[in-house]
């Protein structure tokens, strides 16, 4: 098991971020509004396109080339681990500060918990 790990952590990381690039680079509005951000204007969607469309699939062909590269295994773990612990904590701390979490909130965060932790996990049984 220990020997796909690290490839199939990666591969799940990439799914993830490349879904949402997908999702948010095509629709925006509509995937926003899910989470109550407002794209109403063309430089919004521009924006979310760049920032939550553009960047996520840009995650995710690299931890997609680092899956198929055993020497970068490492290198994507740590991305991975890095990006859902920053976007764990940033959610959590915004959700702790506004005094709400939606059921699709906690869902979201849940999630970077799980995938930072199986990323920390595949790491650590990563042979250097």
């Amino acid at each position: 098991m220990s020997r796909w790990l690290p490839q199939i952590v990666l591969w799940i990381s990439a799914l993830g971020f490349g879904y949402f690039g997908v999702v948010f680079l095509l629709d925006p509005a509509g995937y926003a509004s899910k989470v109550d951000l407002v794209a109403a204007t063309p430089s919004a969607r521009a924006e979310v396109r760049a920032m939550y469309g553009g960047l996520e699939l840009a995650l995710a062909v690299f931890l997609a080339t680092c899956a198929q590269r055993p020497e970068w295994w490492r290198l994507g773990l740590l991305l991975s681990a890095v990006a859902f612990l920053g976007l764990g904590t940033g959610r959590a701390v915004g959700l702790a500060l506004e005094g709400v979490a939606p059921p699709f909130m906690r869902l979201l965060l849940a999630s970077e918990v799980v995938l930072a932790a199986l990323a920390l996990w595949a790491m650590r049984v990563t042979p250097r």
